[in-house]
């Protein structure tokens, strides 16, 4: 647009300057005679006294016309170009920030992938539900139910990103979290223990809080394992989802439902203990609360899971 402001600007002036040379009182420089050897400074102030229309002055504004007109133009698609880049980085970043913990974002968002190429690798997975949600939601209103599960997952959302883990997906009344993704780090496994333990504590508070307003109190079940997975986007060109896939989802997600036969809270696996304890961290502390179970059969698998629980 400034660019053809400049150039119509400066097509107007030109036209304009044409019209006043075709009058017929147009004294034109030109026109008038001179002696060869008189110094330019005095012909063009002669050609002043005398009135002659100054051509060369109108040509050239003409052209300052359309030059600042491209220089304009020239600035603004740039910025232009500028917005639309912080806008498209902005985009991507809340798109991360939907799934990653803020200080992950960071780490990310500047890499061309992001999210890396699909691949395998140990991770650790949380499962958290709200056990008797479709009892729960029999005494309050629809608005009450989304208000309920807007909360839930806010918190949910906050304690995973708390302990730098990945919230994969809301299911309902229920949410998936990984550690490990899309990058890991060496403290994967005992995160998990931490943040299935922070998660209880987080809804004892809520619950609190739900009872002095007169709210039921909301009772959920935690599964957590660890082990190999295969991560990735998953999708169409119209929407794509990193994904964590394999039997130790499988099995996380079959731990949370264990919760309701046993009566605990929380189950996790050995196998997530064992690899905690790798990793050197405070095991004890980690541990607090939780009492070994008889290996347990879990459906759909043959072999039976050791776990550990805390009601």
């Amino acid at each position: 647009d400034s660019i053809w402001s400049g150039l119509m600007a400066g097509l107007t002036w030109l036209g304009f300057l044409a019209f006043l040379a075709c009058r017929p009182d147009a004294l034109l420089p030109w026109s008038l005679a001179y002696p060869a050897d008189l110094p330019m400074v005095e012909v063009m102030r002669l050609q002043e006294a005398a009135g002659a229309l100054n051509v060369e002055a109108w040509i050239r504004e003409s052209l300052v016309a359309v030059l600042v007109g491209i220089m304009l133009g020239a600035a603004v698609s740039r910025s232009r170009i500028l917005l639309t880049r912080a806008m498209v980085a902005e985009r991507a970043r809340a798109n991360l920030a939907r799934y990653f913990s803020p200080a992950i974002v960071d780490h990310l968002e500047f890499r061309d992938d992001p999210l890396g190429t699909p691949r395998t690798g140990n991770v650790g997975v949380l499962f958290v539900d709200i056990v008797g949600f479709t009892r729960l939601v029999e005494q309050v209103t629809p608005a009450e139910v989304i208000e309920l599960l807007r909360h839930f997952h806010a918190l949910v959302a906050s304690i995973v990103f708390l302990h730098n883990g990945t919230l994969d997906k809301y299911i309902g009344d229920a949410a998936m979290a990984t550690f490990g993704t899309p990058s890991p780090m060496p403290d994967d496994a005992g995160r998990t223990l931490a943040c299935a333990k922070a998660l209880a504590l987080a809804i004892d508070d809520w619950n609190g809080r739900r009872r002095a307003h007169g709210y039921p109190e909301v009772r959920i079940g935690i599964g957590a394992h660890y082990g190999v997975v295969v991560m990735g986007d998953i999708g169409d060109e119209r929407r794509l989802e990193f994904a964590v896939l394999g039997d130790t989802v499988n099995v996380a997600a079959r731990l949370e439902h264990l919760t309701r036969s046993i009566d605990a809270r929380i189950v996790v696996s050995e196998a997530l203990v064992e690899a905690a304890a790798r990793e050197g961290g405070d095991l004890d502390a980690l541990l607090a609360g939780f009492a070994p179970l008889d290996s347990q059969h879990l459906e759909g698998r043959d072999l039976p899971v050791a776990v550990r629980v805390s009601r």
